[in-house]
């Protein structure tokens, strides 16, 4: 965690003070839904996320890197709303298809 500190004292000042609610080894950038999260932080202005292309996104580079753009300088995209932030999106139990493990989100 001391790592993660520093690096959010380096590059995101803001951020290098909060708490720390959960925490979790991924080696994939996974969301609820296996979609990418291309959207700006609700709750941050001026930060834009692009995340979450759980191990598959890299294919896709040409055509997110495009709607990255847009989001950036807000610019409409008809995939905007695919890849939005959604919070509503947490099921209970999901299938991890490419590993072949049950994911449970109780925490």
């Amino acid at each position: 965690m001391d790592a993660a500190r520093e690096f959010l004292r380096d590059a995101i000042p803001d951020l290098a003070s909060a708490p720390i609610v959960y925490t979790r080894l991924c080696l994939y950038s996974d969301t609820w839904d296996g979609h990418p999260w291309i959207d700006r932080d609700p709750a941050r202005e001026g930060l834009t996320v692009a995340t979450g292309g759980s191990g598959h996104a890299f294919k896709f580079a040409p055509l997110l890197g495009g709607l990255i753009a847009d989001v950036v300088e807000d610019i409409p995209n008809a995939l905007r709303d695919k890849f939005r932030w959604r919070p509503d999106k947490r099921p209970r139990l999901s299938q991890e298809a490419a590993r072949h493990q049950i994911l449970t989100t109780d925490f």
